[in-house]
C-alpha cells in the first residue's frame, strides 16, 4: 500500500496535512484535539487499539444530556443513526455524554493519512454540520425526535 505507515505516524501525518493542532498520548495510543465548528467546539479523540488492529475517531458533544432528556435524545439518536454507513452516535446513559464514533480495521500493511481523513471528516460533518442544532432542539423540547431527524 502506497505510503502506508505505523498507525500513530499516519494519524500525525493526517492531522498535520489538515493543519490541525493536537496532543499525543503515546502510552494510551490516543491523539486528542479540539475542532471549532459553526455550532460549537468538539473534542475529538483518535484511538489506536493495537491488540484489535483498529482505529476509532470519536467526536464528543460539548454538553451533557440532562437525565430527564436522555430517553428522548436516545430516540433521536436511533432515528439519525438509521441511515449512516460510516459511523454513528451513541449516548452514555450514566453521564449523558453523546459521541459520534467512526472506525476501521487497520490493514496489515499499515494506515495512510487518506484512510484516516474520512473518519475525522465524517465526525465533524455529522456532529457539527448536521446533528448539533437538531440535537439541541430535541434536548430543549422544541422538536420531537421524529421532527428533528426529518422523519415527519
Amino acid at each position: 500500500m502506497k505510503n502506508a505507515k505505523e498507525p500513530m505516524l499516519a494519524v500525525r501525518e493526517c492531522l498535520d496535512d489538515m493543519g490541525l493542532s493536537y496532543d499525543v498520548d503515546d502510552e494510551q495510543n490516543k491523539t486528542t484535539l479540539t475542532y471549532t465548528g459553526d455550532n460549537g467546539d468538539w473534542k475529538i479523540v483518535i484511538a489506536i487499539f493495537e491488540d484489535d488492529n483498529e482505529i476509532m475517531v470519536v467526536s464528543v458533544m460539548p454538553e451533557l444530556v440532562p437525565y430527564a432528556r436522555r430517553r428522548i435524545v436516545s430516540e433521536f439518536i436511533a432515528r439519525v443513526n438509521f441511515g449512516y454507513t460510516i459511523g454513528g452516535f451513541d449516548i452514555d446513559y450514566d453521564d449523558g455524554e453523546v459521541r459520534y464514533k467512526a472506525g476501521l480495521s487497520i490493514p496489515s500493511t499499515g494506515l495512510t493519512a487518506e484512510m484516516i481523513r474520512p473518519l475525522i471528516l465524517s465526525g465533524v460533518a455529522n456532529a457539527d454540520e448536521h446533528f448539533f442544532s437538531s440535537f439541541k432542539e430535541v434536548m430543549a423540547g422544541e422538536k420531537t425526535p421524529a421532527e428533528a431527524a426529518g422523519d415527519e
